[in-house]
């Protein structure tokens, strides 16, 4: 016999006072979430500039300069020692590289400075989504095998057109704040 609740689009699980849930195309969340497209509530920091634009001792960091699945800063460099077209980027944006994703170079921005156009400043678009939630987010396994769906053969591209569009639970901003601190340590989609 099948339990019937597999087939149910609001589930009740039989903890006290557990909340309701919801099956959606991400899986069963809360039924107080949201599934929203990636792209409706996030956006990149469009704002691209020229080293010598900035000041000469403006951080500016490389792919190179972001560790390998970890989110951590492992060099830098400054605008004066460079010369192609960078983002600008801020204090609470998420870098996330988009060259070769699979890779899972991401940080949460400490400071401000300039980036190469090889990484995404992802910026929130409103207050629906949290800067620490959507750093979790770019680490989860299926925002990394979005963005792993790529164009170019040499140098593989993440395609904004394929993120932009990829559903993502999204609880009430209070519950987004109370919980960004341990998410990294779950992939649960």
């Amino acid at each position: 016999m099948t339990d019937p609740t597999l087939h149910s689009p609001t589930l009740h699980y039989p903890l006290s006072n557990s909340p309701l849930y919801k099956r959606t195309e991400v899986g069963v969340i809360p039924e107080e979430w949201e599934v929203v497209q990636f792209g409706e509530v996030v956006s990149i920091r469009n704002q691209k500039v020229l080293p010598k634009e900035v000041d000469a001792d403006t951080i500016c960091i490389e792919l190179e300069h972001i560790g390998q699945g970890n989110g951590r800063i492992t060099g830098y460099s400054t605008s004066e020692t460079s010369t192609s077209t960078k983002y600008r980027f801020y204090k609470g944006d998420v870098l996330f590289g988009r060259l070769r994703a699979y890779l899972k170079k991401y940080w949460y921005a400490t400071f401000n400075g300039i980036c190469t156009t090889e990484i995404w400043p992802l910026t929130p678009q409103s207050e629906q989504i949290d800067n620490l939630f959507l750093f979790y987010i770019v680490q989860t396994r299926s925002f990394v095998d979005a963005a792993s769906v790529v164009y170019g053969t040499h140098m593989p591209r993440t395609d904004w057109g394929v993120i932009g569009n990829l559903p993502i639970p999204l609880p009430p901003l209070a519950e987004q704040r109370a919980h960004a601190g341990v998410l990294p340590d779950v992939d649960p989609w």
